[in-house]
């Protein structure tokens, strides 16, 4: 008996849940993950935030590796295609509340990296300045042993408090 992904199940309830809140998500996408097809001129740091929205999209569907949907960039319309494996984060925007779907998501044997850009997720030194919410750094422990334990990233607020 084969057990279907539960990916996205997982996806859709923060989703929903985002939705139910009136909150509208953004979610930040690996490009280097195979399987990623957004339009190339609007990645920065191998990172593309996407609107995700019901008036940003239309098509929008969730299916069982991927999510797909199309949306206009510049007033272009653009299929875009996300491997659940190339979600980092599903973000609030009314509200800062951001959901690190990187530690959520399962392995799928299809969702590896693209063999030119190859390299280990934990490597992102994520620096989001454009928005100035947060940003996810490598934590270097000087410990090279594999604890799984510490997923190698700590959340970082760089939202001033007033």
């Amino acid at each position: 008996m084969s057990i279907s992904s539960i990916n996205p199940y997982i996806f859709k309830a923060f989703l929903e849940w985002m939705s139910d809140n009136e909150q509208t998500p953004h979610l930040l996408v690996d490009t280097r993950v195979n399987g990623v097809d957004v339009p190339t001129q609007y990645v920065s740091n191998n990172l593309i935030m996407l609107s995700i929205s019901k008036a940003a999209t239309h098509e929008f569907k969730i299916l069982e590796s991927k999510i797909t949907f199309k949306a206009r960039f510049s007033g272009v319309e653009h299929q875009i295609e996300v491997p659940y494996k190339a979600m980092l984060e599903l973000r609030a925007v009314e509200s800062n509340n951001t959901i690190p779907l990187i530690y959520w998501m399962q392995d799928d044997q299809s969702d590896e990296q693209k063999p030119e850009e190859a390299q280990n997720t934990t490597d992102l030194d994520l620096n989001l300045e454009e928005d100035d919410l947060f940003s996810i750094s490598k934590q270097n422990s000087g410990d090279d042993s594999n604890d799984d334990s510490n997923p190698g990233f700590s959340l970082v607020s760089d939202k001033k408090n007033n």
